[in-house]
């Protein structure tokens, strides 16, 4: 009766076990079931904002298109029939070098386009463009673009009034004061006036450095604040090829530089 008695507590126990087994057998095809419907709606998702993505970038490359459609080889002086105060220009923070590849938000040619309609727009390569712009102080902006990532990206404007060589420039010296360089590139004291005027600027952070665009080159000028608060030179960089390098590598181990080249016949009159 014994054995009979145990053999009976071990079939209980074993039967338990199994159900126990089997209820844990359910749970994980339940959980599997789970995991299977919110992987498929999770794909369906995935798949709804690449379509949308998709859509952005076939309406951004169709806006390039037509603004790139726009290039011209005219005179300047027949394409642009509108000017604008430089202030629109500063306003906006454009003075500064814009490009880097590393934000995750750049400035575009549609971008441009909606604030400053195209008029004058030169190809200087398969990957570079300018377009131009007159301004009510008389002088010309330029603003220079690179095809780089899959976007034309503007990366700096530069501003113009006068026709300037490297030899104009060559009785500068490191300590030599703003106002010395103002002497030589009126373009550059139109500037300064401009962001006086504006709110919350502080100079020596829009000029700490500036591209002067010469005939033959361009001149890159770094300033430093002196002790008396005035604008020191404190490097200058001759550039004849008209290319600046930016970064000795940039992320797919390029030289990335930025090109200033202009058509001979764009430069103020």
């Amino acid at each position: 009766m014994k054995k009979i008695a145990i053999f009976g507590m071990i079939l209980t126990m074993l039967t338990i076990s199994s159900c126990g087994s089997g209820s844990s057998s359910i749970e994980s095809m339940s959980n599997d079931f789970s995991t299977s419907v919110t992987s498929t709606e999770k794909s369906e998702t995935e798949y709804s904002i690449s379509d949308i993505e998709k859509s952005e970038i076939s309406k951004r490359e169709s806006q390039v298109s037509a603004v790139l459609s726009k290039a011209e080889t005219q005179d300047y002086d027949t394409l642009i029939k509108r000017s604008y105060p430089l202030s629109a220009f500063l306003e906006r923070g454009w003075f500064f070098r814009l490009y880097n590849p590393v934000y995750s938000y750049q400035i575009n040619l549609p971008d441009v386009e909606e604030d400053f309609p195209v008029e004058c727009l030169r190809r200087t390569g398969d990957s570079t463009a300018y377009t131009i712009y007159k301004t009510d102080e008389g002088g010309m902006v330029y603003m220079f673009y690179v095809n780089r990532y899959s976007n034309w990206t503007l990366y700096r404007m530069v501003y113009l009034e006068t026709e300037l060589s490297h030899q104009d420039f060559l009785k500068l010296k490191v300590g030599d004061s703003i106002e010395d360089v103002e002497k030589i590139d009126s373009g550059l004291r139109s500037m300064r006036n401009v962001i006086k005027s504006l709110p919350n600027t502080h100079e020596i952070v829009w000029l700490s450095s500036y591209v002067h665009l010469l005939r033959d080159g361009n001149i890159v000028i770094q300033y430093t604040e002196a002790d008396d608060k005035s604008m020191r030179i404190e490097n200058i960089t001759f550039h004849e090829d008209f290319k600046h390098i930016v970064n000795e590598f940039d992320i797919f181990n390029r030289i990335d530089y930025d090109d200033y080249t202009i058509l001979p016949q764009d430069y103020p009159e």
